[in-house]
């Protein structure tokens, strides 16, 4: 398998990332997302949902679960008028399977063996804009 990506930021930081990571039992998470607007606000909240995506990711929570938690705990710790668009899938090389969510983020494109591609366009609301208004914040 092999996986190809260039990003280049519009300003000194990036608001744009993705995370390829092997999961323990052979299954690979993939997760491209972006957060809007630019800047070093921008890029600390991406720091901050990659580094929560991961713990949830070893916390062992199975397929696309983490992700509602994800939520939850970016609206708790985050500030300002920001959103972030997000595409999280687990693909299981056995039998080829992708369970995702998408989460306001262009629809990605799958290439089948066949050479046939596939938009990925179900999906749902960004991170961080369904909870804004009711979810409690934590102020430093």
């Amino acid at each position: 398998m092999r996986a190809c990506s260039v990003t280049r930021p519009a300003n000194t930081v990036g608001d744009v990332f993705y995370d390829i990571l092997p999961l323990a039992d052979g299954r690979l998470m993939v997760a491209v997302g972006d957060v809007v607007g630019k800047g070093r606000p921008a890029a600390l909240l991406m720091a901050l949902l990659l580094a929560m995506l991961r713990t949830l990711v070893d916390e062992g929570l199975e397929s696309v679960r983490p992700i509602s938690r994800l939520n939850v705990q970016i609206c708790r710790h985050s500030q300002g008028p920001r959103f972030i668009t997000f595409f999280f899938g687990v693909y299981n090389p056995a039998d080829s399977s992708l369970e995702y969510v998408n989460a306001g983020h262009l629809p990605p494109m799958v290439r089948r063996a066949s050479g046939a591609i596939e938009r990925l366009d179900r999906g749902g609301v960004a991170l961080f804009m369904q909870m804004r208004e009711s979810a409690p914040r934590s102020f430093v």
